[in-house]
């Protein structure tokens, strides 16, 4: 048996070509970080038979994937004050995030007001949470490139669903 172990993480000496083509690299802030005036995706969904453009995140932020696994952990009190793990219940988990995920939505009341996005509204629904949810983790793995495909799979679906 070997006892060579390579380390997991070494220096690597400074190499003038890896050098500069470092620097000319461009690492821009609102590739990597999360900003209020997040940038946001129309995403075409069928919902109920019509075509519903929700314009939704390009990807969750720490803070919204951290946020949405607190909405879902249970949790039962003890009666000496403490506090018992029960799980993490995947469905508040979804809702959370994808509560998190849109920005906006066409969606109004009778009375012109709009449909607020929160969890019961987007429990309630008649589809499109799970498309929505995939259009973000799309982009969160694959940036905009994959979230293009996967726009462009929605629409000829779509445009396959109109036909029949």
């Amino acid at each position: 048996m070997s006892t060579d172990k390579k380390p997991i993480l070494s220096v690597i000496p400074a190499d003038e070509s890896a050098a500069s083509s470092a620097d000319e690299e461009a690492f821009l802030f609102d590739e990597f970080f999360e900003t209020p005036e997040a940038k946001t995706f129309p995403l075409p969904l069928k919902i109920a038979g019509r075509t519903v453009i929700i314009h939704i995140k390009k990807g969750l932020s720490n803070a919204d994937r951290n946020a949405a696994e607190m909405a879902a952990v249970k949790i039962k009190p003890l009666p000496n004050g403490g506090v018992k793990f029960e799980g993490v219940d995947q469905s508040l988990m979804t809702e959370e995030m994808v509560v998190r995920a849109i920005v906006s939505w066409p969606f109004k009341h009778a009375d012109g007001s709009p449909v607020p996005v929160n969890r019961e509204t987007v429990r309630a629904l008649k589809g499109g949470g799970e498309a929505i949810l995939t259009a973000v983790n799309k982009f969160d793995q694959e940036g905009e490139a994959g979230l293009a495909t996967f726009q462009e799979n929605l629409s000829a679906a779509a445009a396959g669903e109109d036909a029949e």
